[in-house]
């Protein structure tokens, strides 16, 4: 059984790891691009992760008959009350680029708490009356020092898993899309689909 869904994002490395989160379970995930269809640009002016995500989702979802999926995802650091959290990309534009991003966050925790957290919230919609939420979190901490030349997606190279002891650019895509926060909630959202035995 296949099962079809959007995603609306305009990320395509977010594309390629969501696609591969999925396709083993039966999923068959396009892009906005793939359809030859625009993305609607929306505020993204939520409160919450799953806020974003449902703006973002239900914008898709008028222009698009299939089940959309969009998500909202973020770093939160303990010291800083969970910032940058939900401005986690609009950070990266403040300090220029995401090498910058991360320096200044090493930069940041120099004596403090390095622990940290990565937040990824999925929404689905256009399959049932509500939209349904799942929630991925992966724990870890902060390294303590960076080296520009790993250059891995997001905040990859800095963010040390606290199940494995190393960052998620050290571990590796195979071993990322075991434990990281997006494959927590991809299993969240596959799990409600085969219960529905709709894969």
């Amino acid at each position: 059984m296949n099962f079809e869904i959007v995603l609306a994002t305009t990320n395509q490395h977010k594309v390629e790891e969501y696609r591969t989160l999925l396709s083993k379970h039966g999923i068959t995930l396009y892009s906005f691009k793939d359809l030859n269809l625009t993305l609607p640009k929306v505020k993204e002016n939520g409160k919450t992760f799953a806020e974003n995500a449902t703006i973002k989702a239900l914008a898709a979802a008028k222009i698009v008959n299939m089940p959309v999926m969009a998500d909202d995802s973020g770093l939160c650091l303990k010291a800083y009350k969970g910032f940058p959290g939900l401005k986690t990309a609009r950070f990266v534009t403040e300090c220029g680029n995401q090498v910058k991003a991360n320096q200044k966050i090493i930069e940041m925790l120099k004596g403090k708490d390095r622990s940290a957290t990565f937040h990824c919230v999925i929404v689905l919609v256009n399959l049932a009356k509500t939209p349904l939420v799942f929630e991925g979190i992966a724990e870890g901490s902060i390294a303590k020092d960076y080296d520009v030349n790993e250059v891995g997606f997001g905040y990859d190279p800095i963010f040390i898993a606290k199940s494995d002891g190393e960052t998620f650019f050290h571990l590796g895509s195979k071993r990322k899309n075991e434990i990281s926060h997006r494959a927590k909630a991809c299993k969240k959202l596959v799990t409600t689909l085969k219960v529905n035995n709709l894969i």
